[in-house]
């Protein structure tokens, strides 16, 4: 409210805050870690069985210091007494340096992820058509996501908070997969036009433990015309759920202004803009 200029409404000041309280400081750092294993095993006629086990992680640590403190600031602008209160219409020299102090406060965000993955995939060969050899493959995976996100802020009096304790999330996702390569045409056929005509099929079913099951076909065909030409089509569906930085991180709210060269039916100069940012958790 306005309680300077009475009758004339709300009151609006720009004000620039690094000169009293010194820059924003803003520190981040980043560390993932990451290890696979496998196994390759023969197990008849030219059958082949892949074993693998991957494991990665990643952190990040995001520190603000000097930020302003918006409910503190609040409150030194309703303040009636001159020793705790902030003056905006001056600088910071006519305000008292023990209030200037109480306008900041540190913010330190840690998010951490894991991916565990099991995998198991056999392939080898079907049986002989005029074009060539039918091969298929057949595989299953399992896999384990994390993540968990943590917000501390920490006034200049040292009022330690936790605006944000993100619940951990957690996600188990079963796979399961078959593919067909089948060689239509084959050179020695000697088709004109067609020195290979291939066709690959493959479907894939999933399973997560919070977003269900989707089955996911894909169909393609590669037709080689003479060798240095040739042609690739495909179809398919596909699925994939939200990555959790998606769906469980914070969101925030911007005010902004947007000029008349954007919006020509801008009134008073400007048209104010209400910019919602950050994660969603019915998203699907």
């Amino acid at each position: 409210s306005n309680g300077l200029f009475t009758g004339q409404g709300t009151l609006a000041m720009g004000y620039y805050f690094g000169d009293d309280l010194g820059p924003l400081q803003i520190d981040t750092s980043s560390r993932t870690w990451a290890a696979a294993t496998g196994l390759d095993v023969a197990l008849f006629a030219d059958w082949r069985l892949e074993a693998m086990v991957a494991y990665g992680a990643h952190a990040d640590e995001n520190d603000t210091r000097n930020a302003l403190d918006l409910p503190a600031l609040n409150l030194a602008l309703a303040s009636s007494s001159q020793a705790t209160a902030f003056n905006p219409f001056s600088d910071g020299g006519n305000t008292p340096a023990s209030v200037l102090a109480g306008l900041t406060n540190s913010q330190f965000v840690d998010t951490d992820s894991e991916l565990v993955t099991y995998a198991l995939k056999a392939d080898g060969r079907l049986f002989e058509l005029p074009g060539g050899v039918v091969r298929a493959a057949i595989g299953a995976e399992h896999r384990r996501e994390t993540f968990s996100a943590n917000q501390i802020r920490i006034s200049a009096a040292g009022l330690v908070t936790t605006p944000r304790v993100q619940d951990p999330g957690r996600r188990e996702t079963d796979a399961y997969f078959g593919e067909l390569l089948a060689p239509i045409v084959g050179e020695d056929m000697n088709i004109p036009l067609v020195d290979a005509l291939t066709l690959s099929l493959s479907i894939r079913y999933e399973e997560s433990s919070d977003f269900g099951a989707a089955t996911t076909p894909k169909i393609g065909v590669h037709w080689d015309v003479f060798d240095d030409l040739a042609f690739r089509g495909t179809w398919g569906t596909s699925f994939k759920a939200p990555q959790f930085t998606q769906m469980l991180t914070g969101t925030a709210g911007l005010i902004q202004a947007v000029p008349p060269s954007i919006d020509p039916n801008a009134t008073n100069g400007t048209t104010g803009l209400l910019q919602v940012l950050g994660s969603n958790r019915q998203l699907q």
